[in-house]
C-alpha cells in the first residue's frame, strides 16, 4: 500500500512539473528610462502572469518598441527587471539596445524637465486602478496644462500612442489593485487615456540593477 502511494505521487509530481503544467505567476516588471541630455532617470511598472520570468520577459518584450515611439530621442530604455512577486530579489534583468525616442528633440522641444503627461490606467467601467507619467514629452502635445493630442507634433503622436494603448490594452499587462491590507489582486488592462499635464520630479539615473541572476 505505502509503495503504491507513493508511484501515485510520484506520478502526480510528474504532471504538476510536466512542461505546459507550470502554475502561472505574476511577474512586476519594471522599465528603467534615462534622459541623456538632461541627466535624470525614472521607471514605469507593468504586471503579467507567466510561468516564468523569461517566458514574462518575452509575452512584454514589445513594450520596448512601442514606448521610445512616445519619448524624445534625448531618451532611452537602458534596461528591464523581472520579478516574481513572491520573491522579488528573484530578479530577470535585460540591458536592451536601440530603445532610442523616436521623437526629434531639435523639432519638437521637450515641454520640461519635470513636466510630464498624466495618464489613467483602466478596467471597463472606468475603474481607476493607478496612474502612469509619461516624461520626456515634447511641449506641443499641451496647450498650458492642457492635453492636447492633436497638436503640431500630430500625427506622428497619435498614431504612436494608438500602437502604445494597442498593447498594453492586449490582456497580458495587468493592474494591481489593493483589495485588503497587504492584499492584491492582479487584472488586465483595457484603457489607457492622457489626462493633462503635471509635475514629478526624476532622480538621477540608475546605476547597475541587483538581482540573483542577470543577463546581458
Amino acid at each position: 500500500m505505502a509503495a503504491e502511494l507513493q508511484g501515485q505521487w510520484l506520478r502526480g509530481l510528474c504532471f504538476w512539473c510536466a512542461p505546459g503544467n507550470m502554475a502561472m505567476a505574476t511577474f512586476k516588471v519594471t522599465w528603467f528610462f534615462q534622459d541623456t541630455v538632461d541627466g535624470t532617470g525614472w521607471t514605469e511598472n507593468w504586471w503579467c502572469n507567466s510561468t516564468t520570468a523569461d517566458a514574462a520577459y518575452a509575452s512584454v518584450s514589445n513594450y520596448a518598441s512601442v514606448r521610445p515611439r512616445l519619448m524624445l530621442d534625448t531618451s532611452i530604455i537602458t534596461q528591464v527587471r523581472v520579478s516574481s512577486i513572491d520573491t522579488p530579489r528573484d530578479s530577470l534583468i535585460t540591458s536592451l539596445v536601440g530603445a532610442v525616442g523616436a521623437i526629434a528633440h531639435a523639432t519638437y522641444p521637450s515641454a520640461g524637465v519635470w513636466d510630464a503627461l498624466l495618464c489613467r490606467r483602466d478596467v471597463a467601467g472606468y475603474n481607476l486602478l493607478g496612474h502612469v507619467f509619461f516624461h520626456q514629452v515634447p511641449a506641443a502635445i499641451f496647450n498650458g496644462r492642457v492635453y492636447n493630442p492633436a497638436g503640431t507634433v500630430s500625427p506622428v503622436w497619435a498614431t504612436s500612442l494608438t500602437s502604445y494603448v494597442t498593447e498594453v490594452t492586449n490582456g497580458t499587462y495587468l493592474l494591481r489593485k489593493k483589495t485588503a491590507p497587504g492584499v492584491y489582486s492582479f487584472v488586465p488592462c483595457t484603457q489607457f487615456i492622457g489626462l493633462r499635464r503635471t509635475e514629478r520630479r526624476l532622480g538621477r539615473p540608475f546605476d547597475a540593477l541587483h538581482g540573483r541572476r542577470a543577463t546581458a
